[in-house]
């Protein structure tokens, strides 16, 4: 969803209607003339066909977003406000085409005024929601993007008092120090950690990393410390850092994403320099040190993707946060703003890491001219996906993620 389609859609209501008669039972034979209704302002004819459609390949809520889906994939964006404005509000058909119309406003830049449009989704959604296929994949990703961006000062004023207490962290050994100005550090569950420290520390070492590489694990089990100290005894090489925190309140995946947030500070505080975040399942194509050069003067830097889906503008496979004011602000912004959802189920939540990024930058933009922000992708001249070296497949995630 990140370009326009290739392919031009056929706009002949009349020619689509008749090879739709003659295909009844081909899925994309409807799907082309619902686009063409769409694309023709038929507002009416799109659900009068999504309603026909429901009975041969499934709900009518499904026909419409993929309508819609295709049509911010080939940037029709004044078909969407039309279906925006013209969709009855009784119909759930509606959310879709809210959800779609704030996409506009992702891909211009606009996140203020995209925002808006996830507020209307998020009301019609929130007001009926278990009439919505929240299981169905294509509906849950836009459920999800669109429900968890947020409006940060009123995330701040409903957790002023509910902000977490500083974690309870438990560092193993000496802080190592090396001839580096940050900190590398991968946040990972104890899943994560036998998984992928090892390959971790390997790829690191053969990457010649001098700075110190910290190992924090979220909801810690008994063995995890004696663990750290045979990997630290395996690498002798590397200035390896441990830490770790009990179980706690919420110990699901959705947790872990965000753990980070709430330990940066101590992270700061110990080792008293900038520090580099990345994923545990990623190494880096490209030096630690490059990256953080390119993120020089900077209060926080991380990877911008140009996507139209609010939650993935903004990557936090690799973030770089400075050790100052406005960088701790930041910090405790995202914490903030993770806590007030953490209590949703992870299906629903998947991805509330990224959704505070998108939505505390979106506040620091609008009214912060002084917090200075870095997209390491325009810095470097390299895309996410050729910064980083994936070390485990989507599947083999999924099922570390589910304890399978």
């Amino acid at each position: 969803m990140n370009a326009p389609c290739a392919a031009h859609p056929e706009r002949d209501v009349d020619t689509l209607a008749r090879a739709l008669a003659a295909e009844r039972d081909i899925p994309m034979a409807w799907h082309r003339l619902g686009l063409a209704y769409a694309l023709n302002d038929r507002t009416n004819d799109l659900l009068s066909l999504a309603d026909e459609a429901a009975n041969h390949f499934g709900g009518a809520l499904v026909f419409v977003h993929n309508v819609a889906k295709d049509l911010c994939c080939r940037r029709e964006w004044s078909a969407i406000r039309y279906l925006a404005e013209t969709i009855p509000a009784t119909r759930r058909e509606h959310a879709v085409a809210l959800y779609y119309a704030g996409c506009e406003h992702v891909v211009a830049g606009d996140h203020a005024t995209a925002l808006t449009w996830f507020h209307r989704f998020k009301q019609v959604v929130l007001s009926d929601f278990r009439s919505f296929p929240l299981d169905e994949p294509a509906f849950n990703l836009i459920f999800r993007q669109g429900v968890l961006v947020d409006d940060v000062k009123m995330t701040r004023l409903l957790n002023a008092t509910v902000v977490p207490a500083r974690k309870a962290v438990t560092f193993v050994g000496p802080v190592p120090d090396g001839p580096s100005p940050f900190v590398a550090a991968h946040v990972v569950d104890p899943r994560y950690f036998r998984r992928f420290a090892g390959e971790l520390c390997a790829g690191h070492r053969a990457a010649g990393l001098s700075a110190p590489l910290h190992f924090h694990v979220a909801a810690a089990d008994d063995g995890i410390a004696g663990e750290m100290e045979t990997l630290r005894a395996a690498y002798p090489d590397l200035a390896l850092g441990f830490g770790w925190e009990a179980p706690g309140q919420w110990n699901h995946p959705v947790y872990y994403t965000c753990a980070r947030f709430f330990v940066l500070e101590q992270l700061l505080d110990r080792y008293g320099r900038p520090v580099m975040t990345l994923d545990a399942d990623i190494l880096p194509g490209i030096s630690l040190p490059r990256i953080f050069d390119a993120a020089r003067g900077a209060d926080f830097a991380c990877f911008e993707t140009g996507r139209d889906e609010p939650a993935s503008v903004y990557q936090a496979s690799i973030m770089v946060f400075a050790d100052g004011g406005r960088s701790r602000a930041f910090i405790a912004d995202l914490s903030r703003f993770c806590v007030a959802k953490l209590g949703m189920p992870p299906a629903l939540s998947w991805m509330l890491d990224q959704a505070a990024l998108y939505s505390v930058l979106t506040q620091r933009a609008a009214d912060q001219p002084d917090f200075r922000f870095v997209a390491l992708d325009k810095a470097l001249a390299v895309s996410l996906d050729d910064a980083i070296r994936e070390l485990a497949t989507a599947e083999e995630k999924l099922a570390i993620i589910s304890g399978r």
